[in-house]
């Protein structure tokens, strides 16, 4: 199965182009100077056993509160050099990316349309990892002040020339602001960083009292990642560091001085990935079978009618592979 959003050939060529790239990664990661270790990103604690070992990095839980996350992780500089270096990330950006950027923009419209409620009048909005601008683009419809930042220097320059706003360059902890904001939004951002409680921290710092974080992230307590397991394709280091279940955000953003006010699951892909993993295995399962056999029985409109209420039933009973999350300074 195919989804607008990820294009099956042009996918193929990012995962080929990615797989090239890691291979010089991987090697100046397993170097001494190449990884750092640290402790739980939820509870700081150093307790925790390997879960499963893929593509060359350990994926371990922690013993205390079942976070799972990579261990060790690669140093900045390696993991600026991923952002900003490789040649499967500028593919992604310009072959996936900007070409499916009109199915994109209606996940941003939504985006916008569910944080309306916890917007307040002269909100100042700042957007950690603002890519190539479809959020900036939604909130400037909504005539929302809004800022971004960013790493990958050929990102900032395209968001900028387009939309005309102000897009500070680096990592967000390293980053000199010229504005006070009352709003930080990360879309897919908290999953990659090293450091998350850290980040929370200080962005508790730079919001005012009442100030909310708003985001969206991988759930891995969502039914894609259960059925999926480690071969699900957003199980994957360097880009994803973090997998967060809705107990373990409300545990992290309660220690970096947040409350979690609201949360739902909007992810629309789960259907699709779990099809798309059951055709890459040899599963003899009854169910896997029927599946299958349906798809290929029935006409592509009508397996469209399955994909549409199977998804509304999964975000109904918040089993989506996707948290979309409110937190308010305490």
């Amino acid at each position: 199965m195919q989804h607008k959003l990820r294009p099956i050939k042009l996918m193929e060529q990012y995962s080929k182009l990615r797989e090239a790239d890691l291979i010089d990664f991987i090697s100046r990661f397993h170097e001494n100077e190449g990884h750092v270790h640290r402790n739980c990103p939820v509870c700081s604690l150093d307790r925790a056993s390997k879960a499963f070992e893929k593509e060359g990095f350990d994926f371990v839980t922690c013993d205390d509160c079942g976070c799972l996350y990579v261990n060790p992780v690669p140093t900045d500089d390696l993991l600026t050099m991923y952002y900003d270096g490789f040649s499967s990330m500028e593919f992604f950006h310009e072959n996936i990316l900007k070409p499916t950027e009109d199915e994109r923009k209606k996940i941003f419209h939504r985006r916008a349309q569910d944080m309306k409620p916890f917007v307040k009048p002269g909100d100042k909005i700042l957007e950690i990892g603002s890519s190539i601008g479809f959020f900036i683009e939604a909130a400037l419809k909504e005539g929302w002040d809004v800022s971004g930042v960013e790493i990958n220097s050929n990102l900032v320059e395209y968001t900028k020339n387009k939309f005309g706003v102000q897009i500070y360059q680096g990592m967000f902890e390293h980053v000199n602001f010229d504005h006070c904001y009352n709003m930080v939004v990360m879309w897919e951002v908290l999953e990659h960083i090293v450091e998350p409680y850290g980040l929370l921290k200080k962005i508790a710092q730079a919001l005012p009292q009442g100030g909310r974080f708003v985001g969206t992230l991988p759930n891995i307590d969502g039914i894609e990642f259960k059925v999926c397991g480690k071969d699900h394709e957003m199980i994957e280091a360097p880009g994803h560091l973090n997998y967060f279940s809705i107990q373990t955000l409300e545990k992290l953003f309660d220690r970096a001085g947040f409350k979690l006010v609201f949360y739902s699951t909007p992810g629309i892909l789960d259907f699709i990935n779990i099809m798309n993993d059951i055709h890459k295995g040899e599963s003899g399962s009854i169910g896997d079978s029927f599946l299958t056999q349906l798809q290929g029985s029935i006409p592509k409109e009508d397996w469209d009618e399955v994909d549409a209420t199977l998804t509304r039933v999964i975000q109904k009973n918040k089993l989506s592979g996707n948290i979309f999350i409110v937190a308010e300074k305490l």
